[in-house]
């Protein structure tokens, strides 16, 4: 206590220290608060950052194109790379770099198969099929019914501006 007689956390520290036992309070308390703060820095991570926007596969001019962080990336069908992983179909594409002059691949992590991670490669064949499916021969190859429109992914809060 205090001279007034109330408790602080000074007080409380220099009891523990009397008692020998501040060097794990002190130490349990920085874990506490380590993990708080690591806790609030992913959410905010997660709050800040936007949607991806769209891929849009353009037949007639047989080109795959997208932004991230207001860049431009594109690649042309035969020269558009696809990676299979756990996360879904990685789309490789050309973004412009608005520090040097030229484009640099740069991977687009994105067409899932529904699951939310750990895709096999039973999910994905069917996927890649599809899409390369309707690169060789349009929507008829895969679209059945009059139209379709995928539900976007629900994470995000915000889309990413295309002018940035």
């Amino acid at each position: 206590m205090n001279k007034e007689g109330s408790p602080t956390i000074f007080t409380y520290l220099e009891s523990e220290l009397i008692a020998g036992r501040l060097g794990a309070r002190l130490g349990s308390m920085a874990f506490v608060y380590t993990i708080i703060l690591f806790a609030l820095l992913a959410w905010l991570l997660f709050l800040l950052n936007p949607r991806d926007a769209e891929i849009y596969f353009d037949r007639r001019r047989n080109i795959v194109y997208t932004w991230r962080k207001g860049r431009l990336g594109a690649a042309y069908f035969d020269e558009m790379g696809i990676k299979e992983n756990l996360i879904g179909l990685n789309i490789y594409l050309q973004f412009e770099n608005k520090k040097k002059d030229g484009y640099w691949p740069k991977v687009i992590v994105g067409i899932d198969a529904g699951k939310l991670a750990f895709h096999g490669k039973d999910d994905l064949t069917y996927l890649l099929a599809q899409l390369l499916a309707f690169m060789e021969n349009g929507k008829k190859a895969v679209i059945t019914g009059d139209s379709y429109q995928r539900a976007p992914s629900k994470y995000f809060l915000r889309g990413d501006d295309k002018n940035k």
